[in-house]
């Protein structure tokens, strides 16, 4: 997979599914959504507002690339439209050479019928194709700290992640040290992470 079709992917999924870097299996579907186990009675309107990206995971050590975005966050809010459940808006910045550039996506997501923490978001990437991702929040206090598991399929390519999101741009080191042994025990080492630049946003 080239970087620019791994950048592409990565555009939508950069807060809702994808910080950077994944796994994938050839010739699949997301089949592990519905198995990993959702926040047990999530409250969807503790967890809308403002969330920073802070560190992803990928499955296997070869996809851990050096991520091509820096200062990313997301805004969760009720939708207006009756066809979709939130709205989520996703800001970050790519520097393809060397020089910042801001890109604003707009996402619908939709609830699954097991769970308000597992959800289907569908977006534009940046070559204007039509992506959907499945999200789960697996674990988060709503007010300081969030965990997520997120797959998407493109290509017949399976690409799943987990994240670490706070409420801050700048999280305190202690709290984030401790997320990363909880992302550990998923299966996603320390190793296969890379942090998200979140200076000078």
């Amino acid at each position: 997979m080239s970087s620019y079709d791994l950048r592409s992917v990565l555009s939508f999924l950069v807060l809702l599914s994808a910080f950077g870097t994944c796994f994938g299996q050839a010739n699949q579907t997301c089949i592990h959504t519905e198995l990993v186990t959702p926040v047990y009675n999530f409250s969807v309107d503790s967890f809308l507002g403002t969330w920073y990206g802070q560190k992803v995971y990928a499955g296997l050590a070869e996809d851990a690339i050096p991520l091509e975005f820096r200062c990313g966050e997301v805004t969760f809010s009720r939708s207006d439209d009756d066809t979709f459940d939130l709205a989520g808006e996703e800001r970050y910045f790519t520097f393809p050479n060397g020089t910042d550039i801001p890109n604003v996506i707009s996402d619908e997501i939709t609830f699954s019928e097991k769970s308000q923490a597992i959800w289907k978001v569908k977006g534009l990437t940046e070559d204007g194709e039509t992506l959907e991702v499945d999200n789960v929040i697996v674990q988060t206090d709503y007010t300081n700290w969030a965990i997520k598991f997120g797959c998407a399929v493109r290509d017949n390519y399976r690409y799943e992640t987990m994240q670490i999101w706070t409420r801050t741009r700048n999280a305190d080191p202690e709290l984030v040290a401790i997320l990363e042994l909880l992302v550990n025990n998923y299966g996603f080492p320390p190793a296969n992470g890379r942090w998200i630049d979140n200076l000078n946003c």
